[in-house]
This record gives C-alpha cells, sequence and structure tokens, in this order.
C-alpha cells in the first residue's frame, strides 16, 4: 500500500487513514475562481476604489486582481451594481467563513441595510425629494441582491439554523415593504431551493436481487464449493455492493457543512464537535478500508481468500464506473495493504484479468505526481460522483498554513484575498460533486450489511487482539521465546488476527 501521510481520522488504530501530499496543486483542467477574478471586466472597480487606503490591486499579463482588503472595502466592492454576480463576490461568499462566521456576515449586511437610508440622507442635498428615497431603496436593493447571491453559492445553508433564523426574521420585517418584494422573494426560493431535491427524469436502474450461480465463472463455483461456507459479500452482486456504496458515501458527503472545511477543523482536538461531517466522512473510509482487509483475513481457507479477493476487485471496478473514488481509494488501500499482500499463495491463484484490473485501479489511485491521475479523473468525471476528500483536505491545509491571511502594506493590514481566492477555488470544486444525486434504489439489507458489519468487525478484531497478548503473555514465561512473542504480538495488532503457541510443534498458529 501507498505510504500513508499527513491526514489523520478520529481513530488511531491500524485502519488506513487519508494519503497527503507535499505540494500544493490546484489543477490544470479546472479555471479557479482567482483566475476569472483577472478578467477586464474589474477595471471600472479598479478605478472607482484604488485610492482608498484599505485595499490594493495588482496587475498581471495586462488584467487587474484584488490582492488584498478590508471586509469593509470587499463589501462596498461586491454592493457596486451589477457586481453581486462577479467572480470577486463568488469568492468572497465562498471563503468568508475563514474569515468570520455566517451569522456575523449576516451581521453586517443588516447593518448595512439599516444605515443606507442614513448615508443616503447625509449626501443628499435634498433629503425629501423622491429622487433620494429612490436611492435609498437602491442602495438597499444592493445588500439583498448580495445576500441572494451569497445564499446561492452556499451549498449548504440549511446546516446552520441560526443563521436560518436570522435570516427569517429580518426578511419577515420586510414583509410590509414593496419594493423589495422581488429580490425577498428571490431570496426566500434560494433557502427553499435548498431543501428541496430535485426529481429525477428517469426511475433508478433495476437492482441486482442476487448474484445467480451460473454467473459465476466455473473456477469461481469451484473455489465456493470446495470453501463451504460463504460469508455475505460471496453472496451479493458486486455492483449492487458498490451502488449501495455510493449511495451511502455521497450522503455523508453531502451533509459536509462549509464551515467545517476552514481553519483545518478536522484536525482540532474537539474535531468531533466542530467539524462532525468531515470526521464521519474520513471513519466511513477508513471503515470500508478495514472492512475489506478484515474478510479477507477472516477467511477459513485460502479457496475463500481467492474468491473474496476476486469479489473485492469486481467491486472496486464498478465503483470506478460509478465515480466512487472515495471507497475506491479504501478498497485499493486495503488490498496493497502488507497485511493483504504477504497471502502469496492466495495471490497466486487470483486470475490473470483480476491482477490487471487492480493494477489498472492502482494506477489511478496513486499518489505519483501529487495525485496527478487521479485528480484529472475527478475533475473530468461526469456526476454524480464522490471525490476522494483527501486530496481537498490537504489543499486547504496547505494553503492556510502556507500563505499568510494578512497583507501588511503603508501600514495598513489587509486581508489576503489571494488566500481567500486559492480557499474558493477548492469549495468551488467540492460543491460540483453536490449537484447531482445518485438515481439509485436503496436495498436496506446490502446498506445494513455495510455499516453495522464494520462496527461488528472492529470489535471482533479488538477482541481477537486481547485474546492473543492474553495467550502469548502465558506462553512466553515457559518457554522463553520473548522476542519472537513480542514480535508475534505487533504482527497481530496490524493483521487483526488472533495467534497462538502450539506446544506440541512449539510454533506460532494463527487461528
Amino acid at each position: 500500500m501507498h505510504q500513508s501521510e499527513g491526514l489523520r481520522s478520529s481513530s488511531e488504530g491500524s485502519a488506513p487513514q487519508f494519503k497527503g501530499f507535499r505540494q500544493i496543486d490546484i489543477g490544470e483542467h479546472d479555471k479557479t475562481i482567482s483566475d476569472k477574478c483577472s478578467e477586464d471586466r474589474l477595471g471600472p472597480t479598479v478605478q472607482l476604489f484604488e485610492r482608498r487606503p484599505d485595499v490594493r490591486f495588482k496587475q498581471e499579463a495586462g488584467c487587474w486582481t484584488l490582492s488584498a482588503a478590508s471586509i469593509d472595502c470587499m463589501l462596498d466592492i461586491i454592493m457596486q451594481p451589477d457586481d453581486t454576480d462577479s467572480p470577486i463576490a463568488s469568492t468572497f461568499f465562498l471563503s468568508f467563513r475563514h474569515l468570520m462566521t455566517a451569522s456575523e456576515l449576516l451581521s453586517l449586511l443588516v447593518d448595512r441595510f439599516s444605515r443606507a437610508s442614513i448615508d443616503v440622507l447625509a449626501e443628499s442635498p435634498a433629503p425629501n425629494s423622491p429622487r433620494t428615497a429612490q436611492q435609498i431603496t437602491r442602495r438597499q436593493n444592493r445588500v439583498l441582491e448580495a445576500i441572494r447571491a451569497w445564499f446561492e453559492e452556499d451549498w449548504n445553508i440549511q446546516a446552520e439554523p441560526t443563521l436560518l433564523a436570522e435570516a427569517a426574521a429580518f426578511l419577515d420585517s420586510l414583509r410590509k415593504l414593496e419594493a423589495y418584494r422581488t429580490v425577498r422573494d428571490d431570496i426566500k426560493f434560494a433557502l427553499r431551493s435548498k431543501y428541496e431535491e430535485t426529481p429525477f427524469d428517469s426511475p433508478p436502474p433495476m437492482p441486482h436481487l442476487a448474484l445467480p450461480q451460473h454467473q459465476s465463472s466455473g473456477d469461481l463455483r469451484r473455489l465456493l464449493s470446495a470453501a463451504g461456507s460463504q460469508p455475505a459479500i460471496v453472496t451479493m452482486h458486486p455492483e449492487e455492493v458498490a451502488r449501495q456504496m455510493c449511495l451511502m458515501d455521497h450522503q455523508l458527503f453531502c451533509a459536509i457543512a462549509p464551515r467545517e472545511l476552514f481553519g483545518t477543523a478536522w484536525n482540532k482536538d474537539d474535531k468531533a464537535a466542530i467539524a462532525p461531517n468531515v470526521t464521519a466522512f474520513i471513519e466511513r473510509f477508513n471503515q470500508v478500508s478495514q472492512w475489506a482487509t478484515t474478510e479477507v483475513l477472516d477467511a477459513e481457507s485460502e479457496d475463500l481468500r481467492v474468491v473474496i479477493i476476486t469479489r473485492l476487485i469486481s467491486i472496486a471496478q464498478w465503483l470506478r464506473r460509478l465515480n466512487n473514488f472515495s471507497s475506491l481509494m479504501a478498497l485499493v488501500a486495503a488490498l496493497e495493504s502488507s497485511a493483504v499482500t504477504r497471502l502469496e499463495a492466495t495471490w497466486a491463484n487470483i486470475p490473470i484479468k483480476n491482477h490487471a484490473i487492480l493494477g489498472d485501479l492502482s494506477r489511478l489511485v496513486h499518489m505519483s505526481s501529487n495525485f496527478r491521475a487521479l485528480r484529472e479523473a475527478m475533475s473530468s468525471c461526469e456526476l454524480p460522483a464522490i471525490p476522494y476528500l483527501g486530496i481537498f483536505l490537504s489543499d486547504l491545509t496547505f494553503i492556510t498554513d502556507g500563505n499568510p491571511d494578512l497583507n501588511e502594506a503603508n501600514g495598513a493590514k489587509l486581508y489576503n484575498f489571494e488566500k481567500l481566492s486559492l480557499l474558493a477555488g477548492v469549495m468551488s470544486k467540492l460543491r460540483r460533486y453536490r449537484e447531482k444525486l445518485y438515481n439509485l434504489s436503496r436495498m436496506p439489507h446490502i446498506q445494513q450489511y455495510l455499516s453495522f458489519a464494520n462496527k461488528k468487525l472492529l470489535d471482533a478484531n479488538e477482541g481477537a487482539l486481547q485474546t492473543a497478548c492474553r495467550r502469548i503473555h502465558l506462553f512466553r514465561f515457559f518457554f522463553g521465546f520473548h522476542r519472537v512473542f513480542r514480535c508475534a504480538c505487533v504482527r497481530a495488532l496490524r493483521l487483526h488476527v488472533c495467534v497462538y503457541f502450539d506446544p506440541r510443534r512449539r510454533v506460532l498458529r494463527r487461528t
């Protein structure tokens, strides 16, 4: 298995972990938001704001980009006419949680709405004129348009009930104001659409209820016959198992709230509280990998191990076809772990075509060139899809730790907008995988097997390891093989198996 670096989940055992990488590569195929900010349309904004002390622009290749600014200046730029859908607005609304909470941003916007009338009246020579009233309405409408653009950019706003309550209270206060009815309804529609699932155009494909015996090859039927008892994974159709894994994984992925992805919340001591869904998704990755490893190691015979490994390779192949890169990575990591690859006699009986399939999948998820092959596959795949989250969490970590939050110029401390652009680029890519759901039927018995079985296997392994340690502790004093038993104990911890000493042959055996 590829060497694991960096990202860890909440479990500290020997389960495979998300793999990290050493350098940032946002990708060549996706045009990031920071690229879009360099369009010529930023020219008028530069002319309007360049003399302000709380903003810095930068010109590259004849195009302007926003380099640093205060939060007030960023909001002023967004509030310009026809600018609420600009790249700067999109960047800010995707990455503002690096600077403040959603409730704090809403408070700033509501305060701007309330302050608009005061500012216009202070600037107008004729406070009571109809033109002044129109200016107040236009300025307040720009604030509402900014709120609408924010709620449309935010992919999981329903995960913040406090923000929803505050937004609803603010919109209710505008109910009797006819001048704001259109944009107020647009905001409510943006909020409502977050809850509604778009119906599918066609019915889901028929599920595979079971794997008919006649669909198995002659060699597979022979191995199953020789193995005797058949575990659940052998009786299920590999495509259907992959489908149910997609449904379960995508549900966990869509539950991730944007706030969980800032400030490396998933690496904090209280990650279970501040990033519960990211932690759950990482834990799911580890469970899938450990489930696959345990299925192989718990097989009662070599023939059965051959069948199980062949079945796991088929499941991984279907996961690739369904664009579930998360569980695909977990299965490949399990099949390439030292605990499984050491079974040389078993691998010698795996069909050549399955070796070739696993080799192709291994090359796809290999970490060489900063996961280049996997990045290209994820960026170009059709939706629905589930990304390998470890790459994006590593990107966010390196962007957060490798770029300053503030840019100091002429004594002014301004927020680094280029850093926000990088963060927004990653968030925009993650948002893409939420745009379409899997049109598949749920199979409760398979999902139960893929969820409750994981916990049962983990507990069983822990008990087996404790039993191994107790047995080793009893025999080590009788036979004096201290070093042998210590190595055996470590080996049992890695392989999740129970070992004991055979006093008749004075050798270690595996149960």
